[in-house]
């Protein structure tokens, strides 16, 4: 049905975009961070954010990821040991 899932690479510091169906990997994407794992994915479907944890040494974060083009569009650091990240919307009164 073209359902894709962003899966987090934590030994290879890397995501794969894969095809839910046949479970192929279509596109592997180098983050340059240390220990990702939190994936969430925007409603739209364009963008995927990968927490990472970082290290003792170096902070960790999220990372966004234009899904299209596995280009790495932004990186913010957020502290140490970051277990997740979700993505919301809200309406403010």
């Amino acid at each position: 049905d073209g359902a894709l899932l962003l899966v987090a690479n934590r030994r290879d510091r890397s995501a794969s975009l894969i095809e839910a169906a046949s479970m192929t990997e279509l596109r592997r994407i180098a983050l340059d961070i240390d220990h990702p794992h939190g994936v969430a994915v925007s409603p739209d479907g364009r963008l995927g954010f990968i927490s990472f944890e970082g290290t003792t040494e170096v902070l960790g974060g999220v990372v966004a990821v234009d899904l299209d083009s596995g280009e790495v569009v932004w990186r913010r650091e957020l502290g140490q040991l970051h277990p997740g990240v979700m993505y919301l919307t809200a309406r403010v009164p």
